[in-house]
């Protein structure tokens, strides 16, 4: 028997895009798993949420920045 002219042609181009589907699929489903999306991990690193800037090690980076801005002239790191 003979079979039809198209047939072999489309059932390649199904083929390779369920294949590419799937592979996409299971990429983005490792990737998913590998990076661990889950609501324990939505709370962030910091256990305390409170302001950081007031910590002693950020009050003595910020004043450190601008000690270095006055030296070098900066017009915005002028003193309050």
């Amino acid at each position: 028997m003979t079979q039809p002219v198209g047939s072999f042609p489309q059932r390649r181009r199904f083929l390779a895009s369920s294949l590419s589907f799937l592979g996409l699929a299971l990429t983005l489903g490792s990737a998913a798993v590998m990076s661990g999306c889950g609501d324990d991990k939505s709370g962030g690193q910091l256990e305390n949420k409170g302001d950081i800037t007031q910590t002693p090690d950020a009050q003595d980076s910020m004043k450190a920045y601008m000690e270095q801005g006055q030296k070098r002239g900066n017009p915005a790191a002028k003193k309050k």
